[in-house]
């Protein structure tokens, strides 16, 4: 039997036949037997490694296919995979969704979640997830879009890597259905004119319009494919392109705020250890050990530049953290612990009353940002409407 790791502290997770389930084969109905476990091994999660014990299961019945031993996977795992699920499905939402490039991905789920993954890990589960979900037509997506008449094509290729293949969607705007996915190594507007008749041919019916990013390849292909066609921008990208210069403050503003709480001398002086009881001699640091933890917790937000700004979350967390402490200055207390709180609110007013300037600046951008994306969100409104 493998042996657990040391690090991982936290109970080890044994998979087994689903509680409150008679123990009986699911194929015959005999009795299950147990055959073996894997003796355990470590999964890696975003909240932590863990140490799982995967136990197989045989049918008693020597005729029956399930004669032969089968396993009983943990739900937040795959099988014979190093990383659970939760960490897949953070990598292919950045991915497909952010349309980020491996590497970076690999620095984000660092950064995030201290999970190190390296970008060729990153890139096999995005090809793994491209190729279960490759769509094919079926009868039921051909039939809608004939129903429809018409395809007004929604296409979008992830960010790629210098060097590496993108994965490219092709949607039906009317229907939501993915008439097409593929890993390009280019996307020239050659290779898309080519993939646009493809469609057209596939389903048998004509492409009457285009939403995208408006890349320069994706503008020519649409030109070239059927001069004049209607092709709108994507908002989620229109959007996305509005915020930049907002997330680009936005991250300014937390780079500093995480700097300078980093810098507070109660943060400095404190090496995170097993909890330990406070008592009258104790270092202060270690008094304000819980504090401390809430203003590194308060800076260490994450957002996604369209709902979420982190900077703004971070200077809000870091006034809610002030507002609670402050209230303990009027308890009776040892003389250096006052010290160090007063010296502590003090910086903490500081530090927001420095930036407040960059703050409101932010906000104020954000409350015209969300407007826009309001008007956006009226999906009964024309055009000429939400120009005005």
């Amino acid at each position: 039997m493998a042996a657990k790791p040391v690090e991982i502290t936290t109970p080890t997770i044994h998979t087994g036949w689903p509680f409150g389930l008679k123990f009986l084969c699911p194929e015959c109905g005999c009795k299950l037997e147990h055959a073996y476990n894997d003796g355990g091994r470590k999964v890696v999660t975003i909240k932590g490694p863990v140490w799982i014990v995967t136990n197989s299961y045989r049918c008693k019945n020597v005729h029956c296919k399930l004669h032969d031993a089968f396993s009983i996977v943990q739900d937040s795992v795959l099988k014979r995979k190093k990383h659970g699920v939760d960490v897949w499905a953070k990598v292919i939402q950045h991915h497909f969704k952010h349309h980020i490039d491996y590497k970076t991905i690999s620095e984000i789920m660092w950064d995030d979640w201290e999970v190190d993954i390296s970008p060729g890990t990153i890139q096999g589960i995005c090809e793994s997830f491209e190729a279960a979900t490759k769509p094919t037509i079926k009868a039921e997506t051909k039939s809608l879009v004939k129903m429809h008449g018409r395809i007004v094509l929604r296409l979008d290729g992830a960010q790629p890597e210098k060097g590496r293949p993108a994965f490219w969607t092709f949607l039906d705007n009317a229907s939501g259905k993915v008439l097409h996915g593929k890993m390009l190594e280019k996307a020239n507007w050659e290779i898309l004119v080519e993939i646009f008749k493809k469609i057209e041919e596939e389903y048998e019916v004509m492409i009457v319009g285009g939403v995208s990013d408006k890349q320069t390849n994706i503008v020519k292909a649409f030109q070239q494919f059927k001069p004049g066609i209607p092709h709108a921008y994507c908002q989620y990208h229109f959007l996305d392109h509005v915020a930049e210069p907002i997330a680009a403050k936005d991250s300014h503003l937390l780079t500093l705020l995480r700097s300078e709480v980093r810098d507070f001398s109660l943060v400095e002086s404190h090496v995170a250890e097993s909890v330990k009881p406070v008592g009258k001699n104790s270092p202060v640091s270690d008094v304000f050990a819980p504090v401390i933890e809430e203003l590194k917790c308060a800076v260490a937000t994450t957002g996604d530049c369209i709902k979420i700004f982190p900077g703004i979350e971070a200077y809000a967390n870091l006034e809610h953290v002030l507002s609670r402490i402050s209230s303990l200055s009027s308890m009776d207390m040892p003389t250096r612990v006052k010290r160090s709180l007063t010296t502590l609110v003090t910086s903490i007013e500081q530090l927001l009353n420095t930036y407040q300037p960059l703050q409101q600046e932010i906000g104020s951008l954000l409350m015209d940002f969300n407007q826009l994306r309001g008007i956006l969100a009226h999906k009964n409104w024309k055009g000429d409407r939400v120009k005005k």
